[in-house]
């Protein structure tokens, strides 16, 4: 079974919301490490690395805002 590796980040700067922003999707965990590393030296964005297998429904909260 083949998985990939979303980076993600709540990018939304204002007081209130939510603006969710894939990075990228990686085919290891350690490559998305790797990337999430670089940009937290760059953002001050809370990242996070979900994980998802390939060709499966999925239901992942990955993130937002409801008010």
């Amino acid at each position: 079974m083949s998985k990939v590796y979303i980076l993600s980040a709540d990018t939304y700067e204002e007081c209130w919301g939510c603006e969710i922003t894939v990075f990228g999707v990686f085919t290891t965990k350690r490559k998305a490490q790797k990337i999430k590393a670089e940009l937290e030296k760059e953002y001050s964005y809370i990242f996070q690395i979900d994980e998802f297998n390939l060709d499966e429904l999925a239901d992942v909260y990955i993130g937002g805002f409801i008010d």
